[in-house]
């Protein structure tokens, strides 16, 4: 583990953010569709297998930025403001809120596919969002951040990490979405970084 100085030396230029791969998984990792050449037909086999579980896919990632942790989680927990800022996001609602715990949905239109999603998120304040499925075009999909202080925390700084695991429900869905979903997941740090120098201002 790195000592207070040498943690704090690892933080971008102000302004910046640095980007930290983790086992070369800061990348959205699965087994690609094949692709076919000419125009025929699926085949028995490919028939048999359209309506079979799409394979897990992964995305990981970690960032330092000049924002506390309690700044970036208010960004995440903010559901309803999520329209404002990611494009893909036609629509975002809590459908229900129990204590920490917050059941929302939201609707995905982009690249001409729409599709919509609700997940059961478990959150510590200024620490963690933890995100369940509870239905959407997925048989399973798992999300968690975590928003870890630099130092002593009283430096105006963090570190998000960023972990999510889906499939879809099938590969004809998958074929789909997929395309879509995975550029999403891919560029969805990316995105609350932007959002924080919009809200908080170039730090």
């Amino acid at each position: 583990m790195c000592d207070v100085p040498s943690a704090l030396q690892l933080l971008p230029a102000r302004g910046c953010a640095l980007e930290m791969p983790k086992n070369g998984l800061d990348r959205c990792v699965g087994r690609p569709l094949p692709v076919e050449s000419g125009h025929r037909g699926p085949s028995l086999r490919e028939r048999r297998t359209a309506g079979a579980a799409a394979p897990m896919k992964h995305v990981k990632k970690s960032v330092l930025l000049w924002y506390s942790p309690a700044e970036m989680y208010r960004l995440v927990t903010d559901i309803p403001a999520y329209p404002q800022f990611l494009p893909w996001c036609e629509r975002a609602e809590v459908l229900a809120q129990d204590g920490q715990d917050t059941t929302a949905r939201l609707s995905l239109s982009y690249a001409g596919v729409k599709q919509a999603f609700t997940t059961r998120n478990s959150n510590v304040a200024d620490e963690s969002v933890r995100m369940a499925l509870v239905d959407g075009p997925f048989s399973q999909l798992e999300g968690l951040w975590l928003f870890k202080p630099i130092g002593d925390g009283k430096a105006a700084a963090c570190r998000i990490e960023f972990e999510l695991s889906y499939a879809f429900s099938n590969r004809a869905l998958q074929a789909v979405v997929s395309p879509v979903f995975d550029r999403i997941a891919n560029t969805f740090v990316e995105s609350f970084v932007k959002r924080a120098a919009q809200v908080y201002g170039e730090r």
